[in-house]
Order: C-alpha cells, then sequence, then structure tokens
C-alpha cells in the first residue's frame, strides 16, 4: 500500500521536522488526491490536510459561504487547494503563499486541472495583498488560512484596515484563532457564523472556519 518513500535530512536542532532537503527513495514523485472532482498532488515540503473526507467536507462549506464573490484573496494559500475547490464560483482568485515549494506545486495543479482563473503569488501575504489594492484590485472576500500559529498580527491589521467586506478565517488553532478574532472585531468586523469541524478525530484538535463581515 506504500506508494512513495522520501528521506528527510534535517541536521538543524530546532523545532522544524521537515526541510527543504528531501529525496525520493522509492516509488511516486507524488500522491495524487481529489477533492470535490478537483485533482491534488500532494509533496512532502508542502503542507495539505491529512483528513480528506473531512477537508472535502469543509471545502464544501467554505464554497457555500462564498455567495457569488467576484475576486477573492486567499491568503497563506499553501498549494491553493480552497482557491482550487472554490475556483468554479468567482471571476478571479489571487493566492498568496510565502512557501516557494508550496507555490510552485500549486502552480503544476492548476495546469493539472486546467484552471485559468487563479493567480499564483509567492511572498508575503500582506505585502503582496496590499499591493494588489493599490493596483486597484480590491476583493469582495479575503480568506485566512494560517498555520497553528496564526496570522501575524501586523498582517491582519493592516488587511482590516483594507476594509474588506468579508473574511473567512480558517483555523486549527481555537487560541491563535480567538486572538486574530479580537482583532477583527475591534477592527470593526463582527462574527456571522462559525463551524467547527473534527479534522483530528480521537484528539482534543479542532479546526473552525468563521465568516466575519463589516
Amino acid at each position: 500500500e506504500i506508494s512513495s518513500i522520501y528521506i528527510c535530512i534535517n541536521k538543524h536542532k530546532s523545532n522544524v521536522v521537515m526541510t527543504d532537503n528531501c529525496k525520493l527513495i522509492s516509488g511516486n514523485k507524488y500522491l495524487n488526491v481529489s477533492i470535490l472532482d478537483k485533482k491534488f498532488l500532494i509533496a512532502p515540503n508542502t503542507f495539505f490536510q491529512t483528513n480528506y473526507e473531512q477537508t472535502e467536507r469543509m471545502y464544501e462549506y467554505i464554497k457555500n459561504l462564498i455567495n457569488g464573490k467576484k475576486i477573492i484573496f486567499d491568503l497563506y494559500s499553501g498549494v491553493s487547494s480552497i482557491g482550487v475547490c472554490i475556483s468554479d464560483i468567482p471571476e478571479k482568485i489571487y493566492c498568496i503563499e510565502e512557501n516557494p515549494a508550496s507555490s510552485k506545486l500549486a502552480d503544476e495543479i492548476l495546469k493539472l486541472n486546467k484552471i485559468t482563473n487563479i493567480v499564483n503569488i509567492n511572498g508575503n501575504s500582506a505585502v503582496n495583498a496590499i499591493k494588489l489594492i493599490d493596483s486597484g484590485i480590491k476583493p469582495d472576500l479575503v480568506i485566512f488560512d494560517p498555520p497553528r500559529g496564526g496570522c501575524d498580527l501586523k498582517e491582519l491589521k493592516k488587511i482590516a484596515d483594507c476594509r474588506i467586506p468579508d473574511i473567512i478565517y480558517v483555523s486549527c488553532s481555537p487560541q491563535t484563532l480567538a486572538r486574530d478574532a479580537k482583532i477583527l472585531v475591534e477592527s470593526g468586523y463582527r462574527i456571522v457564523s462559525i463551524q467547527p469541524i473534527d479534522m483530528f478525530p480521537q484528539t482534543f484538535h479542532i479546526e473552525n472556519v468563521l465568516m466575519f463581515s463589516l
């Protein structure tokens, strides 16, 4: 049942487990997964949700929140998995991800699905989002899907100050979600929906999807 084996070489004494020094020693370069009829490639040095069934439910829920939005920013986008799954709805999605390996794989996934309305940008979320807004591209909706540490607080405040009508926040950490939600509420947003997703059964971890509106 094993389709591929990688070895990851990590000589650093830190809490970082995976490095970019990964070598394929057997099998396929990528794992192939289908979510909401979209095809995805999974590599060891990029992020993808591990519970595929619940991921499909979560992305379907997010899709139902969009309500015909035309321009969407997807920040901390990883391999653009959310953007790809909702790509049938908006006119344009700008997916911004800081990890070069994830951005590169996202480009391959777009080609695999023949998606032309997503623009992948590699770099800092807030810096690139504000550059787009300053150039005249203002989104109807911003999606945040940060790692467990939550959003960079300066980034979050900058985006909140841009007065985007709606924000969807996907979080795997209730603690940092509460911290970041407080910032958005203090910036004038109100929470209009909360949906927990049991992404990690038999554990205390929980994924949450929040919708904020001005």
